[in-house]
């Protein structure tokens, strides 16, 4: 299904700092769901330094309630560290429940350029 709006994803996923935190959110979500490394990091990265911002309503209200959650705490691990440079990288995402890894470490087979 993802693959039918590749050519879509390049317009709602355009990038731009003049967004609400309840954008970014849905952005994120949807650069998760269409497995666009580079939109994920970017828009986790922006609402990681929004630290004044809880992001559990956002997550609470997502169709994949679970998936929300774990993003929700994957942004709260990257703010707890001082990591605010940083943004959440999907493949070490998706491998942290089958690693001793946090959200925020990069598991060994890691390719993502911007992810250090």
């Amino acid at each position: 299904m993802v693959e039918r709006f590749t050519l879509a994803k390049s317009f709602w996923l355009r990038r731009d700092r003049g967004f609400s935190v309840k954008a970014m959110w849905n952005l994120m979500m949807a650069a998760y769901l269409f497995k666009s490394d580079r939109d994920l990091f970017y828009y986790s990265n922006l609402l990681v330094t929004k630290k004044n911002s809880s992001l559990v309503r956002y997550a609470s209200k997502t169709s994949c309630w679970v998936t929300g959650l774990k993003l929700c705490l994957a942004i709260e691990e990257l703010r707890n560290r001082g990591m605010l440079s940083m943004g959440i990288c999907r493949y070490c995402f998706d491998k942290v429940e089958a690693s001793d890894l946090g959200f925020a470490d990069k598991h060994a087979n890691c390719t993502f350029p911007l992810h250090k």
